[in-house]
């Protein structure tokens, strides 16, 4: 790593800068990545020649644990992927969960355990990764999102507005 000096009165001035070498290679994060379709989404993602940053509440494969509705935990992501690789160039937020219960038994913990990961995550990790795209001039946001979004599911009443929310 370098380091350099942005400039006086500049917050950024003592950050560490990646090589020249390493900020040539395509940088994705994808969250959800402990299992099912985040585990291959990054295994796609690296076979395609993307170093991948995984982001998920249990460890895994090239990943850094922590919760996708936390700003802190988003904000610590951001300062890995920034002084690990430099760059990101697509982001895709996988990680959700499921509300398998009918609406009426549903609970307001429930629920908002549900919003906070499957819409305040993305709205998290887009906000704070999307910035980065944009400061780069490229960058890419990929929303999983389910079916039930489009046609209500029986016993997944919180599942519908997730994903109605995330692909809207």
């Amino acid at each position: 790593m370098l380091s350099t000096r942005t400039g006086e009165g500049d917050s950024r001035s003592d950050r560490a800068v990646p090589s020249v070498a390493l900020m040539t290679q395509r940088v994705a994060v994808v969250t959800g990545t402990a299992q099912g379709m985040g585990l291959r989404i990054a295994d796609v993602l690296r076979e395609d020649g993307f170093a991948v940053v995984g982001f998920d509440l249990q460890e895994s494969k090239d990943g850094i644990v922590g919760n996708v509705a936390s700003a802190a935990d988003v904000e610590r992501l951001t300062e890995h992927v920034m002084s690990t690789h430099g760059r990101v160039d697509v982001l895709v937020n996988n990680a959700g969960i499921a509300g398998i219960v009918p609406f009426e038994d549903t609970t307001l913990e429930q629920w908002e355990r549900i919003m906070a990961v499957n819409l305040t995550g993305p709205f998290l990790l887009t906000k704070a990764l999307g910035k980065v795209m944009l400061e780069q001039g490229s960058g890419c946001v990929v929303n999983i999102a389910s079916v039930a979004g489009l046609q209500g599911v029986a016993d997944r009443a919180p599942t519908t507005p997730r994903s109605t929310g995330s692909s809207g």
